[in-house]
């Protein structure tokens, strides 16, 4: 197997030459790589939302693109994309609401405390 210079998928079935197209960022090599570096290339498929490519061949479970440009040697663009601000930030908030559900609000423990409501009529 083989990696795509690109987005670092380490299952390119030949060396990224001769139009062969990357499953995972979609490059066609021979064609996008002649006028753009792979740098480009991949600041392009980031900035795109670094999306699995091919319709025909799927993404394997779990799939991570940023993962698997760490893996690659390739992570120099990963911390500065949005998309990946944005799932650190969706992180950081679920984690926040876990804690929220453990430990109700203040407002919830002084109405348990005040005891039942007294309805007259």
């Amino acid at each position: 197997m083989h990696t795509c210079p690109v987005c670092g998928y380490d299952a390119l079935e030949a060396p990224p030459a001769d139009f062969l197209i990357c499953s995972s960022c979609g490059t066609e090599f021979g064609l996008d790589d002649e006028v753009r570096t792979h740098e480009e290339l991949r600041r392009e498929w980031l900035r795109r939302g670094a999306e699995w490519f091919s319709e025909f061949r799927p993404a394997a479970i779990g799939w991570d693109p940023y993962e698997q440009l760490v893996n690659a040697g390739l992570a120099d663009h990963v911390a500065s994309t949005p998309k990946r601000r944005w799932a650190i930030s969706v992180t950081i908030d679920v984690q926040g609401a876990q804690s929220e559900i453990a430990d109700p609000p203040p407002l919830r423990r002084s109405r348990e405390r005040r005891g039942p409501e007294v309805v007259y009529a």
